[in-house]
């Protein structure tokens, strides 16, 4: 029991750090409708044991919009952000949406795409709600193949777009697959105007590594960071709580608290990816929270004692 306190005591400690904007980390939650929860016909995800994050998060691409106005799979769950405006219980709750660039790049930056831009917009707009939204996420990544000047292009194009609606709740996130340096990511980089978060994927490996490159980068340029994909490789149905604790989660937090100056805001994701084709048979195992009776309520006790925003 001592060994569980001092697990739990690790998380809540978080609440007693502030991120650069002077506010708590926010919590988001994802990645498809049945990892979030709380919905007719999606009831036992992340909401329906812990309760309301501060947001959620989704996915959509360019020039189709899948999954932004009716419900799309494409092997990982369904995906639906108007979902999440039509209900109620969703009312004020965040969202972040990963919009998919990989073989239109080059044509969202010749201004192609523009039409799809502008249906994305008016969604953002009529939201009523704050939409941090992931341009081209893990553009570094050598699965997506982005080639820095049309990823550059792209995400310039489209930004540029949504000022021109006079889009005013839209936060722009440029994120890493969590790798590399500062120098090798700038290579990528559409420019201090027209980012307003960056962000990166964190999963396994070194803690101390994870993001270093756009943690470097957020301090050298006063950006915030958006933790936007985390999650432990493992199965937490078939793993002792403790040893999960001890091995994923207590340094993901320490990561946290060690760069909280600029982090303010982290996305879990709370899903059984091995039971998705898309994922299945990749090792990525099994992350939901409340699959592990013992995890979930050491997540509770966090939650309870204040770690992220919890305030719901």
């Amino acid at each position: 029991m001592r060994r569980l306190l001092a697990w739990v005591l690790s998380l809540i400690l978080l609440c007693a750090a502030s991120s650069a904007a002077g506010e708590p980390v926010l919590l988001f939650i994802g990645q498809d409708l049945s990892a979030v929860g709380g919905l007719p016909g999606y009831a036992e995800g992340y909401i329906d044991a812990f309760g309301l994050p501060d947001g959620v998060t989704t996915y959509t691409g360019l020039p189709l919009l899948a999954g932004l106005f009716i419900p799309a799979d494409w092997g990982a769950g369904a995906a639906c952000a108007q979902a999440y405006v039509d209900d109620a219980a969703f009312e004020g709750v965040d969202m972040a949406i990963g919009l998919h660039l990989a073989g239109q790049a080059g044509r969202a930056a010749a201004g192609l795409h523009k039409t799809a831009a502008e249906r994305l917009g008016r969604f953002i707009a009529a939201s009523g709600r704050t939409v941090y939204l992931r341009i081209g996420y893990e553009f570094d990544g050598e699965w997506n193949g982005y080639d820095p000047d049309e990823y550059v292009g792209a995400f310039r194009a489209i930004v540029n777009t949504l000022r021109e609606m006079g889009v005013d709740n839209v936060r722009t996130v440029w994120q890493s697959s969590g790798y590399g340096g500062a120098e090798h990511l700038l290579k990528w980089y559409p420019g201090d105007e027209y980012v307003d978060w960056m962000g990166y994927s964190y999963f396994d490996g070194p803690s101390a590594l994870m993001g270093r490159g756009i943690l470097a980068l957020a301090r050298e340029r006063g950006k915030p960071v958006f933790i936007c994909e985390a999650a432990p490789r493992r199965d937490v149905k078939r793993e002792d709580a403790g040893a999960l604790w001890s091995a994923w989660y207590a340094p993901f937090v320490r990561h946290i608290e060690a760069n909280i100056d600029v982090i303010g805001a982290v996305g879990y994701i709370n899903c059984d990816w091995e039971s998705q084709r898309l994922w299945r048979g990749q090792g990525w195992g099994d992350s939901r929270l409340q699959a592990n009776e013992a995890l979930a309520e050491m997540w509770r006790e966090a939650l309870a004692g204040g770690l992220f925003v919890a305030g719901r």
